[in-house]
């Protein structure tokens, strides 16, 4: 998942905890490992993440693919 920041100060291999909103009410909590830092954001790669979580975010991917 590629996440926008502005000036970010992370180090790849860095472990961070997200929880973020993904649509009303449902919230999505976990662990990522930092992939990539570049000037626009950073890219992460899921640790942890519960079973709800997991299927959100898979939701949400193949939603962005399908629109291109």
């Amino acid at each position: 998942m590629f996440v926008r920041v502005d000036n970010p100060q992370h180090e790849v291999g860095q472990l961070v905890t997200l929880r973020f909103e993904a649509g009303k009410e449902r919230i999505v909590q976990g662990t990522a490992r930092i992939a990539r830092v570049i000037e626009t954001g950073i890219g992460l790669e899921f640790v942890e993440l519960d079973e709800t979580g997991r299927k959100l975010v898979e939701m949400i991917v193949r939603i962005k693919l399908a629109a291109g």
